[in-house]
């Protein structure tokens, strides 16, 4: 199939259509819109704290706008900046209200607009402040949605392109029944776990914006510092830095913020990330089980169990634990290297390579959730203390040496100075208040629930956080 004559011709369509849609990534931003501040009316009431002033009408196509803001805020005054339309459709421009605080001088933020708009107009509000405090405003179009397209556009053609050789595997014979099956049932699950990040709509959780500022500055520092790998998000708290990639595994962080960089929200880009994450849960899930049982259906039915788990869901939408989400995706290879290893005989040739399943799982860990990785190392020494005898035969044993060495290896770009930081500095810990641990118990009947359950109370550290087991347990 891939050199039949159809799949060369599509294959070339595909690249003359990102050729032509190259050239538009490049274009340079085009001023399509200045206010200085010095053509403002003065304020009105000089007695009023706050005031408001809305620019004139103009139109925009659509596309990717950026806003650049130049001012001389002083303290205990505030400026608030944003792109708004009247007459279109609240869909038609995308953005958030813009604020500038003291000693900000220069600020920039982007305004999606989705539909031709003739009504848009700058607003600027004004706090204890007159309007001298507004130097320059000018509007830009960017190129990001030719990047957009183009990026839009390559993933579409990958997924079609796999599809028509899994398609050409399935009438060559190569691709079982059982594997069909697979593939459609996990494809569903994993639709089904998406659906909530496939509406217009996004879920602000209590972990939800911490994740979000993690990807909104990891991508801030690779634009302006330019460096890689991250350890001080150098915008964060008012451009004062905060060091959270030093302690914070980012790795796979840099999705969401390099797809920022190519013109997304960070909205948008977390979502993507999040449905991609999704999907390679299925897929470890479903190679993970088959490694231990050898059975393509059983492998189908553990995978579909993880990826619709209650608890692993209520992570992403009700808990916004991104950090632990991700964690969620890679527990299965871990738990198929120390299965293996324990269970496979150790004269098969294939027991050396058993270890590389912890190694990925692990290393995918300390990348992802620095509190999951250690609640995962301590159960697998429990593991390897209850089942000594096994643990303690020289292959095994071996391996599971190799296995933590290799891993410390892989990582120490991120652990030496993640410990090198806490041992030479101090740090200002804030301490829990102290929490019955009635409010975060469960009863047998709550813990086997389908779903997860809101109670009256916030869904928060603060109160009750059920945490199902769920229909897998009901299953099995």
């Amino acid at each position: 199939m891939l050199k039949s004559r159809k799949y060369i011709v599509i294959l070339v369509l595909q690249i003359i259509i990102c050729l032509l849609l190259l050239p538009g990534c490049f274009e340079e931003d085009v001023c399509v819109y200045s206010l200085c501040g010095e053509v403002l009316t003065e304020k009105p009431n000089q007695s009023d704290e706050t005031w408001e002033y809305k620019g004139e009408y103009m139109n925009l196509s659509p596309g990717v706008y950026r806003v650049c803001v130049w001012s001389d805020v002083a303290e205990d005054q505030m400026l608030f900046v944003s792109l708004e339309n009247d007459r279109e459709s609240y869909d038609a421009v995308r953005s958030n209200p813009a604020v500038v605080f003291p000693n900000d001088e220069y600020i920039d933020f982007e305004v999606y607009v989705r539909d031709n708009v003739s009504t848009a107009h700058v607003v600027c509000g004004f706090q204890n402040m007159g309007t001298a405090g507004l130097v320059q405003l000018d509007i830009y179009k960017t190129p990001f949605a030719n990047r957009m397209l183009l990026f839009t556009v390559m993933v579409a053609f990958i997924v079609l392109d796999l599809l028509i050789v899994f398609r050409q595997r399935i009438l060559d014979g190569t691709v079982s029944k059982a594997k069909q099956i697979a593939f459609w049932t996990l494809a569903i699950a994993v639709l089904v776990s998406c659906l909530p990040y496939l509406t217009d709509y996004f879920f602000m959780c209590f972990d939800t914006s911490f994740h979000l500022s993690r990807v909104a500055f990891l991508k801030d520092s690779l634009l302006t510092a330019g460096h890689f790998p991250v350890r001080v998000q150098s915008t964060w708290l008012f451009d004062h830095g905060y060091a959270v990639s030093m302690f914070y595994g980012e790795l796979f962080m840099y999705i969401p913020a390099l797809l920022m960089a190519i013109g997304f929200p960070l909205m948008t880009s977390v979502k993507m990330f999040v449905c991609v994450m999704m999907v390679f849960t299925a897929v470890i899930a479903y190679y993970s089980v088959k490694a231990c049982v050898k059975d393509d259906y059983a492998a189908l039915l553990g995978s579909a169990i993880y990826v619709l788990m209650p608890y692993r869901l209520l992570d992403i939408y009700g808990r916004g634990a991104l950090g632990e989400f991700l964690a969620m995706t890679f527990l299965p290879l871990i738990c198929a290297g120390m299965y293996l290893l324990y269970a496979e005989d150790v004269n098969s040739p294939h027991y050396n390579k058993y270890k590389f399943y912890i190694i990925g799982g692990m290393s995918a860990l300390i990348q992802c959730h620095i509190l999951s990785t250690e609640m995962v190392a301590l159960f697998m020494a429990f593991v390897c203390i209850v089942g000594w005898r096994k643990t303690f035969r020289k292959q095994t044993f071996m391996q599971l040496l190799q296995a933590v060495g290799l891993t410390i290896l892989v990582n120490a770009w991120f652990l030496v100075p993640f410990l090198y930081m806490l041992v030479n500095d101090s740090y200002n810990i804030s301490h829990l208040p102290k929490v019955n641990i009635k409010t975060r118990g469960l009863l047998l009947g709550e813990m086997l629930q389908f779903l997860p359950e809101n109670s009256a109370m916030p869904l928060n550290i603060w109160g009750h956080e059920p945490a199902q087991i769920g229909i897998g347990v009901v299953m099995l």
